[in-house]
């Protein structure tokens, strides 16, 4: 899988006004899995499988670079699906108050309105270009992913991350299927799970389960290993596969018996539900 980098990213003027707007809960969210993707990520070089030493060193350097602009594109990007979610007459009143609009006439506010909008989209997506192709020195996690070794094991992930929150499926699942898990707690089964969300997005269903099943196998933990094995549940629930379902539950229940207990004693737990409801 090719490789690539990422540079940091200066916070984007357009979206500024942005962090005023009121925080409307219709906003269009990105897939959770790639948010905690990248919550976990920083943590990667605690993994000694993601490091091969100071051979891969400056390669190693460039992927953390590349990790703090694609968290920086995420957090325009969040910023920009609120600038999405709100009202045209709220978008104007902030302009207005920032000094953005100061015309009366209405057609004129409005196509300022539409042109701040298109512009604050035009900069998150430079972001994320930025991420993918690079920008002076920084080489670009395409780049990087081509380079090989860990560093464009990591490139892979990190770019089918990219990809996925950009809406782009397609090259998310290229990218995230030529990612080799390492056999971390972490970055590996995160990969995975990421890799089945897109699955899902692209409607290959049976490869999804799969992939949940691969992720929870390599978390091996009590605590991601039952959410991505519901998940998978779940799915061949929508395929009236409800035998499989329930014996999936069932598994979860018997491996994982303090998963989903109340904090207050309660004997049920969280997959009880799931198991009732597929009996």
């Amino acid at each position: 899988m090719s490789q690539k980098k990422v540079t940091k990213e200066q916070p984007v003027d357009q979206l500024a006004g942005a962090k005023n707007l009121l925080k409307n809960p219709k906003a269009k969210r990105v897939g959770i899995i790639a948010i905690v993707v990248l919550l976990i990520v920083g943590g990667v070089y605690a993994y000694k499988n993601f490091v091969s030493g100071p051979a891969d060193e400056k390669a190693q350097t460039q992927i953390t670079e590349a990790i703090t602009k694609l968290n920086n594109a995420r957090q325009m990007q969040q910023q920009y699906l609120q600038v999405v979610a709100a009202p045209d007459s709220l978008i104007e009143q902030q302009m207005r108050m920032g000094g953005m609009i100061t015309t009366t006439n209405a057609d004129s506010a409005k196509k300022q309105v539409a042109d701040y909008r298109a512009n604050a989209k035009k900069q998150v997506d430079d972001l994320f270009n930025q991420v993918l192709k690079g920008q002076a020195q920084y080489p670009g996690l395409i780049k990087l992913a081509n380079g090989g070794g860990n560093a464009g094991n990591m490139a892979n992930y990190l770019a089918g991350v990219t990809y996925y929150m950009m809406g782009n499926v397609k090259e998310a699942i290229k990218y995230l299927e030529d990612f080799s898990p390492k056999g971390d707690l972490g970055v590996s089964p995160q990969a995975l799970a990421t890799l089945a969300s897109c699955y899902v997005s692209d409607k290959q269903i049976d490869k999804a389960i799969e992939a949940y099943k691969d992720a929870a196998s390599e978390a091996d933990n009590a605590s991601l290993s039952p959410l991505y094995l519901i998940e998978a549940g779940k799915l061949l629930e929508s395929q009236k596969k409800k035998e499989d379902a329930h014996a999936l539950y069932v598994e979860i229940k018997e491996k994982y018996p303090t998963f989903g207990l109340s904090q207050q004693g309660m004997l049920d737990s969280e997959v009880d539900k799931y198991i009732e409801r597929t009996k």
